[in-house]
């Protein structure tokens, strides 16, 4: 049963071209003063949904013309599609020929049969081929043309091939799907025993290693089953390379990337994490980063993906391995623009806005990483997700007041952190907010030569606080770590 809410997330979820292309659909239509669009338009201005602001305006007919948009604006958007979507071109036209065939149209019906299955090879959509095969049969059986029996053989060979293909893929799909459970459930192992395993429980895998199957979906998963088993083993090389062999299979089938391109991208996301998991490629993940940065995606919504995905690496990669204030310039800018055009989820938009402070801060540009922290706080009145990045972003701001010497503004920052956290003292950085206001306040009061010893002090009780949870949230740890070792460097001797 559809929620009284999907209709108002279905119209947020589209980019503008799609809201454009559906409302002059609608008007091509003759229903440019219909209720329906008039609900679309009420909606789409909408912040947060109101179903009583709807039902004052439109009356008791409001559940009807809801069901009425929600069809609408999906029927209107297969037609936006089908013009960019290899498999949804495929759909329509053999649609269209079971339409000529039963008009007895034979070979207008052959040849859209036939312009479907080449698309349909190209995309390496073997259910689609096996389709489309099978409406083949039908016109070459029906019209008995000369030398109908040796296309007949040959369509029966053409299927013998594709349910193989299919069989495979639907084989190494199963695979794909356990081992994707497993590592969710827990994503690396480094313990030998344990390793070893792993590795003997997926032999007969592992086995075949050097022998992928023959059809591209297959193979995909094939790579992608066997990263994930090494993921499992905590053998982060291997994990590397068969990431590596999956973006290679990608790339093999551009038309196919550009049908997916979704897909491509969290698999080029998974091959940059492996990276950043092993210090042996960390001299490869700048490159890596520019061959993402080169994708043209063709859509607004795959645009939206890249800039996530993409921005998300970069940030991490600076946050980790290159601090210069003047390289990171041109991405601030790139970071606003993309925020300004892309409708993100609050948690990717927090996860982009935070690694953007952190980054600020490390780089020393305080005044910017104000901003941006001030931002994070402003989302979250509006958002109860990732309560981790609204608990680090108070901490953050703290530090970054202290540093900025505005004492007045610290005073206050500090009994702000302090309200904000007594009505969560469950949150695990509630404690690790105790630990920096005390030696904050010990510091902004301390004379030179004690601050070494302050400082001291403060990194010693956050390895103690990091020992007693077994870790910190967002690696605060470290950054306020990074930060007493910057400060200890930039102070006169």
């Amino acid at each position: 049963m559809r929620g009284k809410e999907d209709l108002f997330h279905l119209i947020k979820s589209l980019s503008k071209s799609e809201k454009r292309y559906f409302t002059l659909d609608a008007q091509k239509s003759g229903r440019d003063d219909s209720r329906y669009l008039e609900l679309f338009k009420a909606i789409n201005e909408q912040d947060s949904y109101d179903e009583e602001s709807l039902q004052q305006k439109l009356g008791k007919g409001l559940p009807f013309d809801k069901a009425r948009l929600y069809e609408a604006i999906l029927r209107s958007m297969r037609d936006y599609r089908s013009a960019k979507s290899y498999a949804a071109r495929i759909k329509e036209m053999l649609l269209d020929a079971k339409f000529l065939y039963e008009r007895g149209l034979h070979e207008q019906c052959e040849e859209r049969l036939e312009n479907a299955r080449t698309m349909a090879y190209e995309l390496s959509d073997n259910l689609a081929i096996l389709e489309i095969n099978k409406e083949q049969r039908r016109i070459w059986k029906d019209t008995k043309h000369k030398g109908f029996e040796l296309h007949i053989e040959a369509l029966i060979r053409e299927t013998e091939v594709s349910l193989g293909y299919v069989q495979e893929e639907s084989g190494m799909l199963d695979m794909y799907d356990r081992l994707l459970i497993e590592v969710l459930k827990n994503p690396q192992r480094n313990i030998s025993p344990q390793r070893d395993e792993v590795l003997s429980r997926f032999n007969h895998i592992l086995a075949r290693r050097d022998d992928p199957p023959a059809s591209l979906q297959a193979q995909l998963r094939f790579f992608q089953s066997i990263a994930f088993i090494y993921q499992l083993a905590g053998d982060t090389e291997e994990v590397y390379s068969f990431f590596k062999k999956v973006v290679q299979c990608w790339n093999s089938n551009t038309r196919f990337k550009e049908e997916e391109f979704y897909r491509y991208i969290v698999d080029f996301s998974n091959l940059l994490n492996a990276a950043f998991s092993n210090e042996a490629h960390y001299n490869d993940i700048p490159a890596l980063l520019a061959q993402l940065e080169g994708e043209t995606p063709v859509n607004h919504h795959d645009k939206r993906v890249l800039f996530q995905k993409l921005t998300i690496s970069k940030l991490v990669y600076h946050v980790n391995f290159h601090q210069d204030a003047a390289d990171i310039q041109p991405m601030l800018s790139s970071i606003e623009k993309g925020l300004s055009a892309y409708d993100l989820t609050p948690s990717s938009e927090l996860v982009i806005l935070f690694n953007t402070a952190v980054l600020t801060f490390l780089v020393n540009e305080l005044d910017l990483c104000a901003e941006w922290l001030e931002r994070i706080l402003n989302k979250g009145k509006k958002t109860t997700v990732r309560e981790d990045i609204l608990d680090g972003a108070r901490i953050l701001k703290l530090i970054t007041t202290f540093e900025r010497d505005e004492i007045e503004e610290f005073d206050n920052e500090i009994r702000s952190v302090q309200r904000y956290f007594s009505k969560k003292p469950y949150a695990i950085l509630y404690g690790f907010s105790k630990l920096i206001i005390e030696h904050l306040r010990e510091l902004s009061g301390a004379p030179v030569r004690e601050e070494k010893r302050i400082s001291a002090q403060l990194a010693e009780s956050i390895q103690q606080f990091k020992i007693a949870q077994g870790s910190v949230p967002l690696g605060l740890d470290e950054l306020v770590q990074k930060w007493l070792q910057n400060r200890k460097a930039s102070r006169p001797r």
